[in-house]
């Protein structure tokens, strides 16, 4: 996960944000979530009735706590 951070702190600092950058995104936090669930067992959880499904994606990992990837991949991007 510290790969990713240095990833996603890396591109915050360019000036110029690709085009395909919610792709990029969706590719890290997909990553993110198949290895969540790997080391802790769950599963992903989507609403295909959500206009922004492949946004408000989540992981339910096997002990109950839930995460977004996505959104989490996302807001580092934006943030910093």
């Amino acid at each position: 996960m510290r790969f990713l951070n240095k990833i996603l702190k890396k591109e915050n600092g360019n000036k110029k944000k690709s085009s395909n950058t919610l792709e990029e995104d969706i590719h890290l936090a997909s990553y993110i979530g198949e290895t969540a669930i790997k080391l802790y067992g769950g599963e992903w959880i989507t609403d295909d009735s959500d206009p922004q499904g492949e946004i408000n994606i989540s992981v339910k990992l096997s002990n109950g706590i839930v995460i977004w990837p996505v959104i989490r991949c996302l807001k580092r991007y934006e943030e910093g």
